[in-house]
């Protein structure tokens, strides 16, 4: 087990940071993400100075410069990657922005925390690390369910040994969006092509968080299906056609032999909208929560050891790196705490780039499934 320990005076000098990509508004509905959950992340740690914010438009970099009291702002990505101020670049705009923008960052010299998905699509990931690993430099992406004091503790508990041989893993979650009640500015969700589906979203951070805790897939097969076809807006009255797939349901083997299954649905649903549980030898772990975006909410966990019945389990304080923020805020501080504990100490908890290929292997091996009715495996023998 890790325990992890930051104290921000160790920190002889803040890491400035520029976010591109900020939307204000008031909640997930009208706001951006950088609005939402980075800024005041960011805020809430000491060892970080916001320095500069970039927009579409200036007004909007502007509006959120004042609220959050930041000095710099730019009308343009590309003057914020070159400002001397910045040690940290933000970069949390849609995911086919995600390549050039990040490229440009490197290419300046410039630490990047990028967020999840990395690329639209494994080739652009490869071509990213590639460029990446040949710098010196720290990169991070927001795989923030890595992050969740929940998730770290389980992954510390099953390497313990504390519910002795996993012998499999039974994952269901609901991806809030990809169905009725989703805000209309997330429409474009719906289109496959812009490489933010209910697959690499939702999918893509409650399987991270499953590779963190047990293992990667030895192999694995997949099927997928799209029911909604459409989707109807009525505050704004739109209808809008989906092409990216609103079911997934994943099975295969780990790495350590155990079998595991994990299904993502589009839309909410009135039962469990996210339930894993690790069933093991000599014990067993739940995890739940009212909402299917493992990385944005704090989860319940419970655990049965040695016979014992199912009961509630106190997450240790030491698993709180950042201050006890809400949701959708406090695992994306936690994040950051992390980055800032590896520049500090050259440790790699933080997800990185090449945690994110890898994530996105799998990705592409499970889309591969769907697509032939195969059998596939993103690890290499």
């Amino acid at each position: 087990m890790v325990k992890i320990h930051i104290k921000c005076e160790r920190f002889m000098e803040p890491i400035r940071v520029g976010i591109i990509g900020v939307t204000p508004g008031q909640d997930y509905k009208t706001g951006g993400w950088a609005n939402i959950a980075h800024l005041p992340a960011l805020q809430a740690l000491p060892y970080y100075e916001i320095k500069a914010l970039s927009s579409r438009t200036r007004r909007s970099a502007e509006h959120t410069a004042e609220k959050f009291g930041v000095s710099y702002v730019f009308s343009t990505s590309s003057e914020l990657i070159q400002c001397s101020e910045i040690d940290l670049v933000v970069i949390t705009v849609k995911v086919p922005d995600h390549f050039k923008l990040v490229t440009e960052a490197i290419e300046a010299g410039k630490h990047v925390h990028c967020e999840w998905p990395l690329a639209n699509g494994l080739a652009e990931a490869q071509q990213l690390v590639e460029v990446a690993n040949r710098q010196g430099l720290r990169f991070g992406v927001g795989l923030q369910g890595r992050g969740s004091p929940a998730i770290r503790y389980v992954r510390d508990l099953i390497a313990d040994g504390k519910i002795g041989q996993v012998l499999s893993s039974s994952m269901i979650g609901s991806g809030m969006n990809w169905g009725p009640g989703m805000p209309e500015r997330n429409a474009y969700t719906l289109d496959k092509t812009q490489g933010a589906t209910l697959l690499s979203i939702a999918g893509g951070h409650a399987l991270d968080a499953h590779a963190y805790c047990l293992g990667e897939f030895e192999t694995l097969t997949a099927t997928s299906g799209l029911l909604r076809k459409t989707v109807y807006f009525p505050l704004e009255d739109k209808v809008h056609t989906a092409s990216a797939e609103d079911q997934w349901a994943i099975s295969g083997t780990l790495q350590s032999g155990a079998i595991a299954s994990v299904h993502y649905r589009g839309g909410i649903v009135s039962g469990n909208n996210f339930y894993w549980e690790i069933n093991g030898t000599q014990g067993d772990l739940r995890l739940s929560c009212d909402f299917g975006n493992l990385q944005v909410f704090q989860l319940k966990l419970e655990a049965a050891f040695d016979g014992s019945p199912l009961a509630p389990l106190e997450i240790p304080s030491h698993y709180y790196l950042a201050p006890r923020l809400e949701d959708p805020v406090f695992n994306v501080a936690q994040i950051y705490a992390l980055y800032a504990q590896d520049r500090h100490n050259g440790t790699n908890e933080c997800p990185d780039f090449n945690n994110a290929l890898l994530r996105h292997q799998m990705l592409d091996a499970i889309e591969r499934s769907a697509r032939h009715g195969t059998r596939e495996r993103y690890i290499a023998i």
